[in-house]
């Protein structure tokens, strides 16, 4: 089970809510890279037709208002080894997901403050106003208000709207998970089974909603795609890089794959 072994102490493994979501990603990634590695096969006058019938039926896919937003993202990040990994999601919260694996969270600056311990089913949350905050939590508080004055001052990230939307619902806990460090980027973890790469590139990779992914690459250009429409919506869009997006896709997958989960007794 999953337990807290100190203040700060080694990370925990991942609730058993959030496995049945990164597995079945791992299943739908892989089965999708497949499925386009044949599709890209096909001769170039096939894949030539299919582009000629997309333009005649509308061409790119969706506009900005006919996709699911992700909800919400980590816009900036800090790491201190000691005590773990601060963070600013886009929409204001500032938190610290400590190496205990609890998380404390300022909400949008308002100085009430959400306490996540990490019990199999997350639900262990103390929400606490400015002047009822428990004593016990002080150290962590200071330590949160400490990653966000550093993140105020060195990180001036913008909120993309094309991510998330301006307004969400509030009573959702906006809440880091688990966050890991990888040979080509970091991953996150965040509630809502939202899942965020973002690469050493700069590019930036989202899964959510079962079958839906964002991807905004190195350039700042960016597509929604639903896997459950196959891998010719892909090819449909001639404006992505293809193989980049794959490899990126195939990275994912392979995350996926090797994440620490616990073993189901």
């Amino acid at each position: 089970q999953c337990q807290v072994r100190a203040e700060f102490g080694t990370v925990t493994k991942l609730s058993e809510e959030y496995i049945p979501s990164i597995l079945k990603w791992k299943d739908r990634l892989r089965q999708f890279c497949k499925q386009t590695e044949m599709y890209l096969q096909r001769s170039s006058s096939s894949l030539e037709a299919e582009l000629d019938r997309a333009a005649r039926v509308g061409g790119r896919a969706l506009q900005r208002a006919d996709y699911p937003r992700v909800g919400m993202y980590v816009l900036s990040w800090l790491i201190l080894t000691k005590y773990g990994l601060g963070f600013q999601l886009s929409d204001g919260t500032v938190g610290t997901l400590f190496n205990d694996n609890t998380s404390l969270l300022n909400v949008n600056d308002s100085g009430d403050y959400v306490y996540v311990r990490p019990y199999l089913d997350r639900s262990s949350i103390g929400r606490f106003s400015r002047d009822k905050f428990p004593a016990q939590l002080d150290k962590k508080r200071n330590v949160l208000r400490s990653f966000g004055k550093k993140m105020s001052e060195k990180l001036h990230a913008t909120v993309d709207y094309d991510i998330c939307p301006e307004a969400t619902g509030p009573d959702l806990v906006k809440c880091l998970l688990q966050a890991l460090s990888t040979s080509v980027g970091l991953v996150f973890l965040l509630t809502g089974n939202v899942l965020q790469f973002n690469m050493a590139d700069r590019s930036k990779l989202f899964l959510y909603e079962d079958t839906h992914i964002f991807y905004k690459d190195e350039r700042g250009n960016k597509w929604h795609f639903d896997l459950s429409q196959g891998p010719a919506m892909l090819v449909r869009d001639s404006t992505i890089a293809i193989e980049r997006f794959l490899s990126c896709l195939e990275h994912a997958q392979k995350v996926l794959a090797n994440w620490n989960l616990p073993v189901r007794k």
